[in-house]
């Protein structure tokens, strides 16, 4: 975050880096969790490319407004967790309309726009996102068996889309479809890993719960075998996860990290008592009372979490019931446009 802060006094003498500075702040702050100074940052950054856009300085592949649209969208339904708007949809689809109709497409960038539009059509229709999902699933299937080094953000967005897909048809009532997809998408991620680690992180977060609730339903219906093997693979999953945040350098109290480990206590309070989580618990909460004295405002995730831990007690809901407390973090891809802009800069070094 510092190098675009730095860069700042730049951006008044030479207007074309406006956009790339505030966009690659704002894609900063989002992903530490600031997301009201996101917001802030990423409407500056898509005003500054559209003016440039106004006099034909645009990518070729439309990679930068459509990155800055993407990024804003994602930002958007973030802070508008509980509440109900079009505004992020509709800003995804201009972004996706500009990158197919571009000069020279480019694949990623659509396959990406495709994966963030399905899951926010996800927060308003489960069905419809279900067959986004399906479509998304059959258009990168074809990388799924490749090794070429460079379509590995490919394979590892394919994944993505099987994890996606996998929890809307368990959502939508097909649990064991549901199960056989996700088996797929956790067997394509333990081979690719995206170079974007919030992203691989919200995806294995995704299985967890996923894994999880399986196995409160099979609880429910008298399984306990498989409700056994499920509550292992969700912990095994939560556990991963949170080894690649903890290797990528997170903080314990950045929200994505404190999400995982709310949801892995959630698992051992039922498989390992009560007792044995209750000081990690405090800790979680500890956290969260750290990182809010760092904000001004108490964001949409940070609250999801405190809420989280405080129902992870003694006096907490049922097991059948305890995906309730689950936190869920969308696996949205945001940085594509500033990436592509730095990895052209590497290539005429």
């Amino acid at each position: 975050m510092k190098v675009f802060i730095d860069q700042q006094p730049l951006v008044e003498s030479h207007p074309s880096v406006a956009w790339v500075v505030a966009n690659g702040l704002g894609v900063a702050l989002h992903l530490s969790g600031s997301l009201q100074g996101a917001d802030h940052e990423l409407n500056n950054a898509l005003r500054a490319c559209e003016t440039l856009s106004a006099q034909g300085y645009t990518h070729d592949a439309y990679t930068d407004l459509a990155g800055c649209l993407n990024d804003l969208a994602v930002n958007e339904s973030l802070m508008m967790l509980d509440e109900t708007s079009s505004q992020p949809v509709k800003r995804m689809k201009r972004a996706r309309y500009m990158a197919e109709r571009a000069y020279r497409p480019n694949l990623l960038v659509l396959h990406s726009l495709d994966s963030n539009l399905a899951l926010l059509q996800a927060q308003s229709s489960l069905q419809e996102a279900k067959l986004l999902a399906e479509k998304n699933v059959k258009a990168t299937s074809s990388y799924s068996a490749h090794k070429d080094i460079a379509d590995n953000e490919m394979r590892f967005l394919h994944a993505k889309n099987l994890a996606m897909l996998a929890d809307w048809r368990h959502r939508t009532g097909a649990v064991d479809e549901g199960l056989e997809t996700a088996e797929r998408a956790r067997a394509m991620l333990e081979e690719e890993e995206s170079s974007h680690v919030l992203e691989a992180a919200r995806t294995l977060n995704l299985l967890g719960n996923l894994f999880w609730t399986s196995a409160c339903v099979k609880r429910k219906v008298g399984a306990a075998k498989a409700a056994e093997d499920l509550e292992v693979r969700a912990d095994k999953t939560y556990e991963r996860c949170l080894a690649l945040m903890c290797s990528a350098g997170f903080r314990r109290n950045h929200p994505d990290f404190l999400s995982v480990w709310t949801n892995s206590l959630v698992v051992k309070r039922w498989t390992r008592g009560f007792q044995e989580i209750e000081k990690e618990r405090l800790n979680g909460l500890q956290s969260i009372r750290k990182r809010q004295k760092s904000h001004n405002q108490r964001d949409p995730w940070t609250s999801k979490i405190h809420d989280g831990l405080l129902k992870i007690g003694k006096d907490s809901t049922q097991l059948h019931e305890s995906w309730k407390t689950l936190i869920h973090i969308p696996p949205f891809r945001v940085g594509f446009g500033l990436f592509d802009v730095v990895n052209s800069l590497e290539v005429n070094k």
